[in-house]
């Protein structure tokens, strides 16, 4: 068989064209996989926040009312002390600030319209009932069925609060257009505002539990305002106003410079006060209506119990969502609503830059409707995708060089502003992956544990941290199948909001509104859900002798989470750790191997239809010569060219399945020390002759001394994945160089003195015996019991 430089050299050149653009895939799959792993982290961060930092401590109370309450350790109890209540989400003192009733200020209730007639009577009547007298309700109606006729019934009724009702002909700006409309007719005494969309069903307490972050007492600190001066990463200004106002500057106490930063210190209070408090979305009404409303369930569990809670630990940017949140009338009234088809996340950007921050309480909630089927579902994660990826855009700059934002809150920005685009992501990567496993081409680093480890950590993220959500509300036995739910609906919504949110990057102008049918099917009538009481029963604690306790102690000692629960949590969590950290260490390969030399036939064989007379042989087949054969290969250009090539002697007598470490061994010198590019393929050769590259590996800047070496070098090449051969196919292996034209390289082999060889990992198995496998799980405990046995005796 007779190969010219020529065929060589176009051999050479296919050979680089593949593995470069292997690698390169390579790379780019490898980069989306860390660019998930850092999104799974923060999950995995905040799961660890809400179920682990959660204690606050009280001065002299127990029930979270008396006393100076800790906001410096998050979670929900740090949430709780803000509001002050107990972490199952009952209030202590609704509406009252110790024993001080809280003024009521005027509220203007909103409900933007848009073809609700299944829900528009419910959402009303659930606002009429609302336990609290100065406050009126505009409802902002761009509807074209019979909403209009409804609303018209309920215009006759003048009891209750004031009702505003506003139509429009046209739907000019979609929702935020209606709130703008709105916010005109608003009444000029209104303090504050607060949004549901018609889907909700706002529970009778509800403006009291938002009026208490505004008008009760803030942190450690209130001056009237509302603000959050302490405990919210604002230590800093806040001394300093202390120290000021406590007459400590000294000398300058009273001079200028003095009452100059003293009101500069005001200003930059008055600015980073709260404006606006959002609850808790809670997609409840219908959850159990199908599988696509368990899993959505699930999904906005782990959302607002997990992620929202832990971006309020750290003091970041936390977004509107559209519904369920109180805001200062002021602000509507300076910033306004736009026309974007994602207005919350418009005004909250527009908010942050203009130096007001939002808070955000689990304990605050509203329970809602949730989509029914796939195509509702994804028309409305199709608009939230492409309306926020294009504010992100049109803000961007904006929010790094804002001065009135802090570096958390843009840190913050910057990582959820690709939120959407990681749909987009994990298409693309997907893509590159699979295309890299298809050409056998990986980075050197790359391992088999590495890889797996990667996969796992991000898998396991999201559903992690939706069953967290579920323990914290008690519903983890009722709701935790939606998790599952939850796993098929986030590939099945990748395509649309991959879509969607590339078009929000690239478009000029945004899209238009696809409304979310509201059914008004309800299925579980549960108004509000309690949060867990994390540590009240974690905690060891003192308890009566069990013939000393009541029959109602009995009972609420029985009431208690189930430890397992928590336990079944960290098994999880630890599990995750460990993935992770065993991706930075080396697998061990415990896998036998067979060693094959490389071997020279005079007279030459023909395997699978190939002549050659350069085999791969086990010692036991043909015995090695004492002196040893040497072959030279000169390059002929700077491309990749293939120097020797062995065939496997003689058809494989069963299944061959090849993963672990690939160890060539080769007595290699070359006329002057180098130091060159190798990579060693394997090819598969059926009975027709026909091949199939299965594998390659590269090695960089192998060091080639101009004698014949002592010992052989050793190079390792990684099997990722495993490689099946065929009974009756045989095996190529193929060396190959990339260096400087006209040098020259030597091998030895074929002898006991310089044994060159190549040691395969795996072993082979026969196909009979594959059912046997099924028995292993049983054998520890045939080992058991025979143990057992054996004592016994």
């Amino acid at each position: 068989m007779c190969i010219t430089t020529t065929e060589k050299a176009k051999e050479g050149q296919k050979i680089e064209a593949v593995a470069v653009i292997g690698q390169t895939f390579s790379y780019v799959a490898l980069a989306f996989g860390l660019f998930f792993f850092l999104f799974a982290c923060k999950y995995y961060l905040a799961i660890l926040i809400a179920l682990f930092f959660g204690r606050a401590s009280n001065g002299n109370g127990t029930d979270g009312t008396n006393g100076t309450k800790s906001i410096q350790n998050g979670g929900l109890n740090y949430i709780a002390s803000l509001r002050g209540q107990n972490n199952n989400g009952s209030a202590h003192n609704d509406g009252f600030d110790n024993g001080r009733k809280i003024d009521e200020p005027f509220i203007s209730i909103q409900l933007p319209f848009y073809n609700e007639k299944n829900v528009a009577r419910r959402v009303i009547q659930a606002c009429s009932d609302i336990d609290y007298e100065n406050y009126e309700i505009i409802i902002a109606d761009d509807s074209r069925d019979e909403t209009i006729e409804i609303m018209k019934e309920l215009n006759l009724n003048t009891d209750g609060p004031t009702v505003k009702f506003i139509h429009r002909n046209e739907r000019s700006g979609f929702k935020g257009g209606a709130l703008s409309k709105a916010t005109n007719y608003m009444n000029p005494k209104a303090k504050y505002a607060v949004v549901f969309d018609a889907d909700f069903i706002p529970p009778p307490d509800i403006l009291r539990r938002f009026l208490w972050y505004f008008e009760g007492q803030d942190g450690n600190r209130n001056n009237g305002h509302g603000e959050m001066t302490n405990g919210n990463g604002h230590r800093f200004a806040d001394d300093v106003l202390r120290h000021y106002e406590n007459g400590q500057n000294g000398k300058n106490g009273g001079n200028e410079n003095g009452e100059e930063l003293l009101d500069r210190v005001d200003d930059w209070f008055e600015r980073r006060k709260i404006g606006v408090v959002q609850g808790y979305q809670l997609h409840h009404l219908n959850k159990n209506e199908n599988w696509i409303t368990k899993g959505i369930r699930a999904e906005f569990s782990g959302g607002y119990m997990i992620e929202r809670v832990a971006q309020e630990f750290f003091g970041s940017m936390k977004m509107i969502t559209g519904s369920v949140f109180m805001i200062r009338a002021e602000i509507l009234k300076n910033l306004g609503w736009t026309h974007s088809i994602t207005e919350d996340w418009d005004l909250t950007i527009r908010m942050y830059l203009a130096g007001y921050k939002v808070l955000y309480t689990p304990l605050i909630q509203a329970p809602a409707e949730i989509p029914t089927t796939i195509r509702a579902l994804a028309h409305q994660r199709m608009r939230w995708a492409e309306g926020h990826t294009f504010a992100v855009k049109k803000y961007f700059w904006d929010v790094l060089k804002s001065h009135n934002m802090t570096g958390r809150e843009k840190l913050e920005f910057v990582y959820f502003a690709p939120y959407y685009l990681q749909s987009f992501f994990f298409l693309v990567g997907t893509f590159f992956w699979v295309a890299a496993e298809f050409l056998g081409e990986h980075p050197f680093f790359w391992t088999a544990t590495f890889g797996w480890c990667l996969i796992l950590s991000n898998l396991f993220a999201l559903p992690l941290m939706s069953l967290s959500g579920l323990f914290l509300e008690q519903t983890a036995k009722e709701d935790y199948s939606g998790i599952f739910s939850f796993i098929v609906l986030s590939y099945v919504l990748t395509p649309f909001q991959a879509y969607a949110a590339v078009k929000g990057l690239l478009e000029k102008d945004e899209g238009g509104w696809v409304r979310t049918l509201k059914t008004g099917s309800v299925t579980d009538r549960i108004l509000q859900i309690r949060v867990r009481r994390l540590f009240s029963w974690i905690l060891p604690r003192r308890e009566a002798p069990r013939a000393q306790r009541t029959e109602e102690e009995d009972r609420q000692r029985r009431r208690r989470p189930s430890a397992m629960a928590l336990l079944f949590l960290l098994l999880m969590s630890t599990l995750i750790v460990w993935v992770t950290a065993a991706a930075m260490s080396v697998p061990v390969d415990d896998s036998p191997i067979t060693a094959l030399n490389l071997e020279y036939v005079a007279s030459g064989v023909t395997i699978n239809g190939k002549y050659t007379n350069m085999i791969l042989t086990h010692p036991d087949y043909i015995s090695l010569g004492t002196r040893a054969r040497t072959d030279s290969y000169t390059l002929s250009g700077t491309d990749w060219q293939k120097g020797w090539q062995f065939y496997l002697f003689g058809p494989l007598e069963e299944d061959y399945q090849m993963k672990g470490s690939l160890n060539l061994y080769l007595f290699l010198h070359s006329d002057k020390e180098h130091e060159v590019d190798m990579k060693v393929l394997v090819t598969d050769l059926d009975e027709d002759g026909e091949t199939d590259s299965k594998f390659s590996y590269q090695f960089k800047d192998v060091g080639v001394d101009d004698e014949s070496p002592e010992e052989a070098l050793m190079l390792p090449a990684e099997v990722i994945k495993s490689i099946k051969f065929r009974e009756g196919h045989s095996i190529i292996v193929e060396i190959l160089f990339k260096g400087e034209d006209g040098w020259t390289f030597y091998l030895d082999y074929d002898s006991t003195e310089k044994h060159s060889r190549v040691d395969f990992p795996g072993m082979v198995m026969p196909e009979s015996l594959l059912p046997l496998l099924i028995l292993a799980p049983l054998i520890p405990g045939i080992v058991m019991k025979l143990r057992r046995r054996k004592d016994d005796a």
